[in-house]
């Protein structure tokens, strides 16, 4: 008798319990269902993120003085993103640029872009650089105090994302498409793209002296390389 009892002990904790779905014939599998993403608005982090500009020696310009190339990042700005993962068309982006706040080839511009040691300028080259950069003819501090990209729409909801809006400096607001990669992890956005654009773009021509000096080559490379957290 103490050998059946075992037999029937075994076989009922081997069964189901009274209203447990066999998982065997749960045609849902147990798997739970994926809910819809939430649209959040995220503000862009100064300190975590790069926004920059590239300029570009005029290497077939022979002179006496050696030209470089040199990356200009966004020491400060503002940026606002809104963006759910399932619906792109809530998709907003809202980034401003002071220009007091550029800066030449800060700690980190030069290695993040791969260009050569060589290429360094010193502080005072620097605020000579920045200077000429403010000047009317170039982004004109004197009428215009910012740069700023406002979206219009975004396309794509998964890894790769392409986000049309304007792109506005020193007054002139030239329409643009710039592809990023974006991710989601938590409360955390993140995007990285660039574009390659030019001087006339904007009414501006490339930098320079005057004869028998380095030149500025007519593209700009703008990039970007955004991270943002969850209001």
């Amino acid at each position: 008798m103490r050998t059946a009892w075992l037999v029937i002990a075994a076989t009922l904790a081997c069964a189901p319990a009274l209203g447990q779905d066999d998982p065997a014939t749960d045609p849902g599998g147990g798997a739970e269902e994926e809910l819809p993403a939430e649209t959040k608005t995220y503000a862009l982090s100064v300190s975590k993120s790069w926004i920059y500009v590239v300029i570009y020696n005029d290497n077939d310009r022979w002179t006496p003085i050696t030209g470089h190339d040199h990356g200009i990042r966004a020491t400060s700005f503002t940026g606002i993103v809104t963006w759910n993962a399932d619906d792109a068309s809530v998709c907003s982006v809202d980034i401003r640029v002071p220009y007091s706040g550029l800066r030449i080839d800060p700690p980190g511009m030069r290695e993040r872009l791969k260009f050569s040691a060589d290429g360094a300028i010193s502080d005072d080259q620097k605020k000579k650089v920045v200077g000429n950069m403010l000047t009317k003819g170039q982004l004109d501090q004197g009428s215009f105090s910012e740069a700023r990209f406002q979206s219009i729409s975004c396309s794509g909801t998964e890894g790769k994302v392409d986000v049309t809006g304007n792109l506005s400096v020193r007054g002139v607001a030239k329409k643009i498409t710039i592809q990023m990669d974006v991710g989601l992890d938590g409360d955390t956005f993140t995007a990285a793209g660039g574009i390659t654009l030019g001087h006339a773009d904007f009414g501006m021509k490339p930098f320079t002296y005057g004869p028998g000096t380095p030149k500025n080559q007519e593209k700009l490379t703008f990039g970007l390389d955004v991270v943002g957290t969850a209001n």
